[in-house]
């Protein structure tokens, strides 16, 4: 297969000085390096460090009582009604 590549000049010089002191042509040396580049195993991706994270991430005072999913669902609910009047408000003026 014919391709094109574009090699910086001083490695050009190199690649075909190596090929000229082995007595073979250009696209042979280039051929054999990329047959030895692909004999090598590949690097493993290092291990990801994990990062420990201590619960809760606020901590509360201790004479409050937990919160729940449903005091969440409906502060968010609360929220979402706030913002809807504030906009209908917003709307009229």
């Amino acid at each position: 297969m014919k391709t094109t590549l574009e090699i910086p000049d001083d490695i050009f010089r190199q690649v075909k000085s190596c090929a000229a002191l082995e007595g073979i042509k250009l696209k042979d040396f280039i051929s054999q390096a990329l047959i030895n580049a692909l004999a090598k195993p590949m690097p493993e991706d290092p291990p990801r460090q994990l990062h420990t994270v201590e619960f809760p991430l606020i901590k509360a005072r201790k004479e409050l009582p937990p919160i729940t999913n449903e005091m969440v669902n409906l502060a968010l609910a609360a929220q979402d009604e706030e913002e809807a009047l504030a906009y209908a408000k917003f709307m009229r003026h």
